[in-house]
């Protein structure tokens, strides 16, 4: 099985990052490391009411030892600490998914070639930590996924890559986020090999509808 190395993973126990490790492992595309946070923010945690269907306080701790990934815990709020932990290692891409908390410019310099977030929405429509669960509210037809580089501002980084997708008979949020994973994988695993290459080409993002949930800045 290929293990790609030099991606660095910083996920967390939510179901679309659950997900989105499965798919990249189910396409041989395994990253070299998973960070999980230390103290997921509150409001992060209770928004997600699938969590409480895992089996285990952190399915991802669990995941990655199945998968026989590195893995280690980022502090919440203590940048010097996670760059200290970052230190040494060759990363040439760092995906985030569901991450609760704005990695810092210095966290994100340490990819050599991009760092990028999978959003399950067209962005720059719904922002925010809760893009899933607004579409539904607002019976939004127009689905899918987006890849963009990471900025000073959360989801609004140049995209990389959208996918759209059909809405599901029953568009419940497990339904939707698991047709945004399995995208979102792919989307990522063709920008890894399109790096370099005219075929990499992010584009601006417009002003867009954002999230009822304001989402919380760790300050690193």
């Amino acid at each position: 099985m290929y293990k790609n190395s030099n991606t660095l993973f910083f996920g967390s126990n939510t179901f679309f990052s659950l997900r989105v490790l499965d798919h990249l492992a189910e396409s041989s595309h395994i990253p070299g490391a998973i960070v999980i946070p230390e103290f997921p923010a509150f409001e992060f945690r209770q928004t997600d009411r699938l969590l409480a269907q895992l089996d285990t306080p952190n399915e991802l701790k669990r995941r990655a030892k199945s998968h026989n990934i590195e893995y280690f815990f980022a502090p919440e709020r203590q940048a010097d600490k996670l760059i200290n932990q970052l230190s040494g290692r060759d990363i040439d891409f760092i995906l985030v998914a569901c991450w609760p908390y704005k990695l810092s410019a210095q966290v994100c310099r340490r990819a050599n070639r991009a760092a990028m977030n999978l959003h399950p929405s067209l962005l720059p429509e719904y922002r925010g930590a809760n893009p899933v669960e607004d579409q539904i509210t607002r019976k939004e037809r127009n689905l899918g996924v987006s890849l963009h580089l990471l900025s000073d501002k959360f989801d609004s980084g140049d995209i990389i890559k959208k996918a759209k997708f059909d809405r599901p008979k029953n568009p419940d949020r497990e339904a939707i986020e698991q047709q945004a994973a399995e995208l979102g994988a792919r989307l990522f695993i063709e920008s890894c090999q399109e790096y370099g290459s005219p075929k990499w080409s992010p584009q601006p993002q417009e002003s867009g509808r954002a999230s009822n949930f304001k989402p919380i800045s760790s300050g690193n």
